[in-house]
């Protein structure tokens, strides 16, 4: 009986592992906070203000790029959907980016979660980051490097600390109106990153390949 219980752990967590986020970079050293110009977007606000326009409760946002190790990504089809959410310590204007993908290994649709806690500086969040799906929330430092309300483009920046001297990040270039990742996006991107002393962290973004809709 043991070794069936051991068994089946073990293909649990295979399989949780093939859905891990595979778009998080770790590197040595310590998170870039100090240098990062944040646009000052408040993104409860935003919500509220396309909600209003569109008479819809939520927002769909595409991954146009995403950084993912040199090897490449082993997710597809990256969209979100943005709703607001109560925060677990009764905050006002959480957000909750609900992410759905499609695992290149599995070949299967599933889904994770971001919560967007905001802090004191408009564009700065404190984050509960799902790393795989139905797992432990993760605390992560969250920014809206630029953001544009009208195309409903966005470059967000997430990072923490890890004990032993290195720090983990992820880029995400998201938009509400193309799935594209044109070249025009791409410079954009670049000079976003450039702007904010990240120019070194751009060589992880990777396009977002799209077969079907997970929505």
């Amino acid at each position: 009986m043991n070794s069936i219980i051991l068994i089946k752990f073990i293909v649990v967590f295979i399989c949780i592992l093939a859905l891990v986020k595979g778009n998080l970079i770790t590197l040595d050293g310590q998170c870039p906070f100090g240098d990062l110009k944040p646009a000052p977007v408040i993104a409860a606000a935003l919500l509220d203000n396309a909600t209003f326009l569109t008479r819809q409760t939520s927002l769909v946002f595409h991954a146009v790029a995403e950084t993912a190790p040199l090897s490449g990504n082993n997710l597809t089809d990256i969209s979100s959907i943005l709703e607001h959410t109560k925060l677990p310590d009764n905050q006002l204007g959480g957000v909750k980016f609900i992410i759905h993908f499609r695992s290149k290994e599995t070949s299967k649709c599933d889904q994770y979660e971001i919560i967007f806690k905001p802090t004191i500086q408009p564009g700065v969040y404190d984050l509960l980051y799902q790393v795989a799906p139905n797992a432990d929330f993760v605390d992560f430092k969250g920014y809206f490097l630029s953001i544009n309300p009208q195309t409903l483009t966005a470059i967000g920046f997430i990072c923490r600390n890890l004990p032993n001297s290195q720090y983990q990040f992820e880029i995400a270039v998201l938009s509400g109106s193309t799935i594209e990742y044109n070249r025009g996006t791409q410079e954009e991107a670049k000079q976003i990153l450039a702007f904010n002393n990240l120019g070194h962290l751009a060589q992880y973004l990777s396009p977002i390949e799209r077969k079907t809709n997970c929505l």
